[in-house]
């Protein structure tokens, strides 16, 4: 039994249910207060897993093609739940990298460009998957959920935590990342969701035009290099 929220640090137990001081595993995820200690149960011990799979694999002689298609196919497949229902720690990407990259060639130097080999087949390169860019569409996948017409209970949750940047009215917005503030006012889930979504839909307007139908709400307004966000309606102006 896991106490949560407000009442996370009690002690008594109730209906004979015991407390448990380790993390308690539930629909895949390790669930712990303690940071390091989730990181580790929940991404950096999966690592064993994805080393593993590789070792049987790079006993045979694939070529590189062979190799793209096993990391892609065999070893990602078993990072893809947990990033996409949390926060991926830090040098996380960078170790997976790490592992299928020197998988590819052979613990071997590289001998084509990281941007080539992971640029589009129709462009030249091989389909190799970043890690770190292969996070982001996981988180993507999010805001369409959280914007939809559905008043699922689940919901209830993230959008009191989006509240304090407009709800999910913030994805309507053309905002800047850097400016929100958001150090202890979301979790880094949510953060990450929003850091994501700012790179692929913020734009700079460049005419008249583009400027006049600018929603207001969560602009980058700036006020002596103090950012202010206006949260009430979502007219245009």
């Amino acid at each position: 039994m896991l106490w949560l929220g407000s009442m996370r640090h009690r002690k008594e137990a109730i209906c004979n249910l015991q407390i448990s001081d380790d993390p308690v595993y539930a629909l895949g995820v390790h669930f712990t207060y303690n940071i390091e200690l989730s990181h580790k149960k929940n991404f950096f011990e999966k690592l064993g897993s994805l080393k593993k799979t590789l070792s049987v694999w790079s006993r045979g002689d694939l070529s590189i093609y062979g190799r793209t298609n096993i990391v892609k196919t065999l070893a990602l497949s078993k990072l893809v739940f947990i990033p996409s229902v949390m926060e991926i720690p830090k040098n996380f990407a960078t170790e997976v990298n790490k592992i299928v990259f020197d998988f590819i060639w052979k613990q071997k130097p590289a001998k084509i460009k990281k941007t080539t080999l992971i640029t589009k087949k129709s462009d030249g390169g091989l389909g190799m998957k970043d890690f770190a860019l292969f996070d982001k569409p996981l988180k993507l996948t999010w805001v369409k959920r959280l914007c939809s017409d559905s008043d699922a209970p689940w919901k209830c949750i993230p959008k009191l935590f989006l509240s304090t940047v407009g709800g999910t009215e913030i994805f309507q917005c053309n905002y800047e990342y850097n400016l929100l503030n958001l150090n202890g006012h979301l979790p880094e889930f949510y953060e990450q969701i929003i850091q994501h979504w700012q790179e692929i839909a913020s734009t700079t307007p460049h005419s008249k035009t583009e400027i006049l139908f600018q929603t207001i709400w969560n602009k980058l307004i700036t006020i002596n290099k103090k950012w202010y966000i206006f949260l009430i309606g979502t007219e245009q102006v």
